[in-house]
């Protein structure tokens, strides 16, 4: 999977909604998932946010909105993560990552 660190800039631009998009595709239908998580020095990798998306073999965009609260902001580091889930697939693809707030 890949791993976004994306503390520094949510604490520039504070809480609130932001559209995480980007574009993705496996070598075999399936489906994959993307988490959002904060660290901080009491809790290790809590997860605010899942979501489940098909994939295919070709080229897909997908858009998924995060709220990011003042609790969030509260961690050391806050990253999202987009990999298989329970499958494993051989090759998934990912480009023109970008997150927006709204």
């Amino acid at each position: 999977g890949i791993v976004r660190f994306i503390t520094d800039e949510l604490k520039m631009y504070g809480a609130g909604s932001y559209v995480l998009s980007f574009k993705a595709k496996a070598n075999e239908a399936g489906q994959f998932r993307t988490r959002g998580y904060y660290d901080s020095e009491t809790v290790a990798s809590n997860v605010f946010q899942t979501h489940t998306s098909d994939i295919t073999t070709s080229w897909n965009t997908y858009t998924l909105t995060l709220e990011i609260t003042e609790d969030i902001l509260k961690g050391d580091i806050i990253f999202f993560k987009l990999d298989s889930g329970e499958k494993v697939f051989d090759r998934i693809y990912f480009t023109d990552i970008a997150l927006t707030k709204k």
